[in-house]
């Protein structure tokens, strides 16, 4: 298995779905690759409306964060499973809104 063209396949994916999400691609993203283990490193813009909201209602805001994150993970778990084949364990999704820096951790069942 060629590996960067496995990250290209999953750096595709993840820009796609962010552009269905949020209407932008990512600024940056990095794919790391480690046995069973794919980490996705990403700067993002953050959504003009939410970041207005940000200082008076962050409550609110992280709460939609939130669930705008369970969304993507859905998402990308479906598409690596149907575009790639991944036999997909579990994905771990943090973002941290100060820096507009999204971590994701990918679990395979086995390793690529």
């Amino acid at each position: 298995m060629d590996i960067n063209k496995v990250k290209r396949q999953i750096t595709k994916i993840y820009n796609n779905i962010n552009q269905e999400l949020f209407s932008a691609g990512v600024q940056s993203l990095h794919v790391t690759i480690v046995a069973n283990k794919i980490i996705i490193l990403a700067e993002h813009h953050r959504i003009p409306s939410l970041k207005a909201l940000d200082e008076s209602y962050r409550d609110k805001t992280k709460e939609i964060d939130v669930l705008l994150g369970e969304i993507f993970k859905k998402r990308l778990k479906v598409e690596l499973q149907q575009q790639m084949s991944l036999d997909i364990q579990l994905i771990f999704r943090d973002y941290d809104h100060l820096n507009e820096m999204v971590a994701t951790l990918i679990v395979l069942k086995e390793n690529l």
